[in-house]
């Protein structure tokens, strides 16, 4: 089934801290999300469903150390947001909120080695929360990132101009009509939740589509633009990702007639599909 158009940019939080760190360095993957809604996606193994039951009991395991401390303690869907802004909607969920008087504490707990884009998204956190929820308008806010075996502390005096910059231009990237280039890579690809019917420039493993930068003369003649001119075509085929890893990629060669659409934006202001 494919990815059904929202009729306005939402941006979920953990689409946006690699990015912020630099631990990712596909912002097509962000704005395809933040664009697209009911996409297409790998099933999911062993290894997200063992992750899942770790995290649960060290998120329990926490909650619990505050609640024996005399705190209330917010779990997951109640500590929901949705910050609207003029471009898009930022939304969120930390793990843990603990309000104490004024003052309250984001706590996400995480599983596995330690990463910037943890404190990163606890910082995103602090960002939204007053200006999404009204109850917080007003607090003093700190965060802490929870490991099985220690706390990483993010004070209130982190969340400065810089980082505010910084975190507003890239939802300005994210949610921009025209999409970045797609910058595949086996590392990346391989923990994308997006599969190659909505991105065939998904690389499955190093020896995969990873190189399809290059066309070759029998390849680029199974390819037409849907509504271009042939002299016009070929210029479209040269700066199109999409074109240019279908043409690369010998499995679908041949006589198909596969229709994709395609994102990018040598294309997708003509509304053009690809036919293969």
């Amino acid at each position: 089934m494919p990815a059904a158009q929202r009729a306005f940019p939402y941006i979920w939080t953990t689409w946006l801290t690699k990015l912020l760190t630099g631990e990712s360095s596909c912002e097509w993957a962000a704005w395809f999300r933040a664009h697209h809604q009911g996409w297409e996606r790998p099933p999911n193994d062993f290894n997200f469903a063992q992750w899942q039951l770790d995290h649960t009991a060290l998120l329990n395991d926490t909650r619990r150390r505050f609640e024996d401390s005399g705190y209330d303690v917010r779990v997951e869907g109640q500590n929901s947001f949705r910050l609207q802004g003029r471009i898009a909607t930022l939304a969120g969920q930390p793990d843990l909120i603990v309000p104490s008087g004024d003052h309250i504490l984001i706590v996400d707990a995480k599983t596995g080695a330690e990463r910037a884009s943890h404190v990163a998204q606890v910082m995103v956190y602090m960002y939204a929360l007053p200006r999404a929820l009204e109850r917080y308008k007003d607090a003093r806010i700190a965060g802490e990132v929870h490991y099985s075996n220690r706390i990483q502390r993010v004070p209130q005096g982190g969340i400065d101009q810089g980082f505010i910059h910084r975190l507003i231009t890239l939802i300005h990237r994210v949610a921009a009509p025209d999409s970045p280039p797609w910058t595949p890579s086996a590392a990346e690809c391989r923990f994308c939740d997006i599969t190659d019917a909505d991105c065939p420039a998904r690389v499955e493993s190093a020896s995969g589509p990873e190189n399809a930068t290059e066309t070759t003369s029998d390849a680029v003649r199974v390819i037409a633009v849907q509504g271009t001119p042939w002299n016009n075509a070929g210029r479209f085929l040269r700066r199109c990702p999409f074109t240019r890893a279908v043409a690369a990629n010998n499995s679908i060669r041949g006589d198909k007639r596969e229709s994709r659409r395609c994102h990018c934006r040598h294309h997708r202001r003509r509304d053009h599909r690809v036919f293969i």
